[in-house]
């Protein structure tokens, strides 16, 4: 098990603030993508169209799915913020530290760090 930082950038027309989001307990970074998608980012991030990616001649190449672009990244703090009327709220993580069983409970105990939870599928 890891525990990674979760990070936010928020802008506004009146202020901005960034910081810690939580923490949180995880086995992959594919798993702590999905708990910000699906928790804090409103699943924006898995709704994206596919990203082109083009060469030195400005030919494309290929479509990568947008949450690879977030994974190799680690986060979307490159993306341009516009229309800051309500504001704009980015995240990202930062890289995990394994930690033991024991340091995990206790953290979970405390309520210092949540643990990843896969989303549960609509049963329709």
């Amino acid at each position: 098990m890891r525990l990674f930082k979760v990070t936010f950038m928020h802008y506004s027309q009146k202020d901005s603030a960034e910081g810690i989001k939580e923490y949180l307990l995880a086995d992959t970074e594919h798993e702590v993508v999905e708990h910000i998608d699906v928790n804090h980012a409103w699943e924006s991030w898995s709704d994206r169209d596919p990203i082109d990616v083009w060469d030195e001649k400005l030919e494309k190449l290929i479509e990568r799915p947008f949450l690879d672009k977030i994974l190799k990244e680690r986060g979307d703090y490159w993306e341009e913020v516009s229309d800051l009327y309500y504001g704009a709220t980015q995240f990202g993580w930062e890289e995990g530290v394994e930690i033991s069983d024991t340091d995990a409970e206790v953290l979970l105990r405390l309520g210092i760090a949540v643990k990843f939870e896969p989303a549960k599928e609509d049963e329709t």
